[in-house]
């Protein structure tokens, strides 16, 4: 039964969770051309980890490091964020132990070095020091960046974090996806068995002192239910804003079939980069009630 239940969880949430959630992809080669550096990173895991740098044309406004999701690998996931070179943002992309090229196995735990060992590149990096520093995490990057930041202690040196198609905990996140399964209500009550609580994002979020944070979801995720960033929303203790985004799938808020949710990103880090162009923000921008 316990090995039924984590092929099921692995199937259903395309590796979200702990360590048997994770579906890592391995990469044949590395994107190159104009404006891309590739380089590794030793992570304080033990392994080495694949960078890939995206520098606009002229200078810099900020520098925004994506964090992906639990499967596939950057050259995959890279669109949600490297439209942004475009305009006029710096775009660091990695990926974690056991994707792509990086080396290594996918566990929580390796996973948190790896996050505080980009996180402390970010900022250590001669080229990055005077640059705004922004956090973009999709989904299960989302737990994987605040794990970084709880073990890095670095909060402070960055200056907006966006959680997008995110989720509160663990456990929450894989009974709703098992609930949608013929048999839902025995899969739920089972899911306390095989998934481990401790850490939750919630957890970490609540620890956040300083860094403004967006949470965003699509309302027609079928895999993340948008509750789940609600209630991560709810947790933040800094300055936060929830946006509930339409007609849009999981983790596809950013990407190019959605312009117009590019184009209220984009406005977002522009009141950071440039703030006497553009208004100011609201204070505190509470979550809509999802249909």
């Amino acid at each position: 039964m316990r090995l039924m239940l984590l092929a099921l969880l692995s199937m259903s949430l395309c590796g979200c969770g702990h360590r048997f959630f994770y579906s890592p992809k391995s990469a044949d080669v590395m994107r190159i051309g104009p404006g891309i550096e590739n380089y590794f990173l030793d992570s304080l895991s033990g392994n080495q980890l694949h960078l890939q740098l995206h520098t606009p044309s002229g200078a810099a406004k900020a520098l925004v490091i994506h964090f992906h999701g639990n499967s596939g690998h950057l050259d995959e996931t890279g669109e949600k964020a490297v439209w942004l070179v475009g305009q006029g943002y710096q775009v660091l992309l990695f990926d974690y132990s056991g994707f792509g090229l990086s080396s290594g196995k996918a566990t929580r735990d390796v996973l948190a070095q790896d996050a505080r060992s980009l996180l402390e590149h970010a900022v250590t990096r001669p080229g990055f020091r005077s640059l705004p520093k922004i956090i973009l995490a999709t989904s299960m990057g989302g737990a994987i960046a605040l794990d970084g930041l709880s073990s890095s202690g670095l909060e402070q040196r960055f200056d907006l974090l966006v959680l997008d198609s995110s989720f509160d905990d663990y456990l929450l996140l894989a009974q709703d996806v098992v609930g949608t399964y013929p048999g839902g209500t025995l899969w739920r009550s089972l899911m306390p068995l095989v998934v481990d609580t401790d850490g939750a994002p919630m957890e970490q979020i609540t620890a956040l002192s300083h860094l403004p944070v967006v949470v965003s979801h699509c309302n027609q995720d079928r895999l993340i239910p948008a509750q789940r960033s609600i209630q991560l929303y709810g947790a933040v203790q800094t300055r936060k804003e929830f946006w509930l985004m339409p007609h849009c799938a999981h983790a596809r808020t950013f990407t190019g079939e959605h312009p117009e949710h590019q184009h209220r990103l984009l406005l977002r880090f522009n009141q950071l980069t440039s703030p006497t162009l553009a208004s100011p923000p609201s204070q505190l921008a509470g979550p809509p009630v999802p249909p």
